[in-house]
């Protein structure tokens, strides 16, 4: 189970803990990210992420770079993971 939140991390790490404490398989909380896959790209989710923030008032979490995987989309492709 992800669990997914939009403000209140304590509350969403409170309920993982519960679910975790039943034996529910509980091992992500996710928020808003942006991911990519290229090295290259990671400049383009930078200016991304400071975008959205300013102009569109989402906060985005975190970056996740995932150059690293076997995950692969072309150069200048990211994902954005509103939650």
């Amino acid at each position: 189970m992800y669990i997914q939140y939009k403000s209140n991390k304590e509350l969403a790490e409170k309920l993982q803990k519960e679910l975790q404490s039943k034996g529910v398989s509980a091992p992500g909380i996710e928020q808003n990210d942006i991911r990519y896959a290229n090295t290259a790209d990671k400049q383009i989710s930078e200016n991304l992420q400071a975008y959205l923030e300013k102009n569109q008032g989402i906060k985005i979490e975190k970056l996740i770079d995932l150059s690293t995987t076997k995950y692969r989309v072309p150069a200048g492709q990211v994902e954005i993971w509103l939650k």
